[in-house]
């Protein structure tokens, strides 16, 4: 997957920023997605993950993921 480089304008003073975004593998699929500036990892649905022909639950490594219902385990896409 790669990222291409987008100047993007939000409000600074909004708690979430939430950006319309396209992703492209196979296909292209767009979104609204949060931006968090201090993730490790970008993390997109299980549907999302499917439709550009990605198989989440053939994925070797898993990581930890800190919700607010507890710790769940996160198919790792590279």
């Amino acid at each position: 997957m790669r990222l291409l480089p987008v100047k993007y304008k939000f409000d600074s003073k909004a708690s979430v920023i939430v950006l319309e975004v396209e992703i492209r593998q196979k296909v292209a699929v767009k979104s609204r997605l949060a931006f968090d500036t201090g993730a490790t990892y970008t993390m997109i649905s299980w549907e999302i993950a499917e439709t550009l022909g990605l198989k989440p639950e053939l994925a070797r490594e898993s990581v930890d993921v800190i919700t607010a219902s507890g710790v769940e385990k996160s198919p790792l896409l590279v």
